[in-house]
């Protein structure tokens, strides 16, 4: 179990083949608190494991246009956060690319259940999300383009998303969490 960091509870850069798997992560004593960070690592699965985090529960940025975060396998997972669930950037500099996102819970999360941020030049591409389930999300899906960083605008290609079941509440889907995303 890992439990209450003073912020990101795990980061992994540039690493390659990195299996995570069987973990709990408790991370809402701050409210910069992500459950894990993938950092343009290559041939990740992440498994089994269950997320509550203040910020975005699992995360996958690209901080280098000279890397991507690609061929990660994210399954039967389930996370919890009072921001995004499963999140692409906000770092997008290289991108994502072949991630497969299977069979996972989303519950009592703020934003939403899965976003996709191409805002720094990089690209999101080859992604199969399939068997989402979100109870209790501020929205199912997020998807943003933009030009955030240094003039460059990112791309979006190829997503696959089926079997999604969402619960939208009428009220805030992070009530009572220690950091709560903004009224």
């Amino acid at each position: 179990v890992m439990k209450n960091p003073a912020s990101w509870t795990q980061q992994y850069d540039q690493c390659k083949n990195l299996l995570v798997e069987n973990i709990t992560v408790d991370s809402k004593n701050y409210w910069n608190n992500d459950g894990i960070d993938v950092v343009d690592c290559d041939s990740v699965i992440i498994r089994n494991s269950y997320f509550d985090a203040s910020d975005d529960a699992i995360c996958l940025k690209s901080h280098s246009d000279k890397f991507l975060c690609q061929n990660v396998e994210i399954y039967n997972n389930t996370a919890r956060s009072s921001a995004s669930g499963i999140k692409f950037g906000t770092y997008s500099k290289g991108g994502f690319k072949n991630i497969k996102i299977i069979n996972n819970i989303v519950f009592d999360t703020y934003r939403s259940a899965i976003t996709f941020a191409a805002v720094d030049g990089g690209i999101v591409e080859n992604i199969i999300v399939d068997s989402l389930r979100a109870l209790n999300t501020g929205n199912a899906i997020f998807l943003r383009i933009g030009e955030r960083t240094e003039g460059k605008k990112g791309s979006m290609k190829n997503i696959s998303i089926s079997n999604v079941y969402v619960e939208v509440p009428a009220t805030k889907a992070d009530a009572g969490y220690p950091y709560e995303g903004p009224v």
